[in-house]
């Protein structure tokens, strides 16, 4: 439930503040599911926010081109 109400927040709501939870930029963040759907529009939200991010998926092809996709 209370991962539900983060997406709805941080994918919802335009002014949404990731500080408000703690978090600042440069801090680390672990994505997981980062190849496909939810798990890769996180991980590319919050690279975008100024994150680190480390990716977890099962295919090490789609996740090194996830990888290399944030990166650019």
């Amino acid at each position: 439930m209370y991962v539900s109400f983060l997406a709805l927040r941080f994918f919802l709501t335009p002014f949404f503040q990731l500080k408000s939870y703690g978090a600042k930029k440069g801090a680390w963040a672990v994505v997981t599911g980062a190849t496909d759907g939810i798990g890769k529009e996180f991980a590319f939200q919050l690279a975008k926010a100024g994150f680190n991010v480390m990716l977890v998926a099962r295919n090490k092809e789609l996740l090194a081109q996830t990888a290399e996709e944030i990166g650019a």
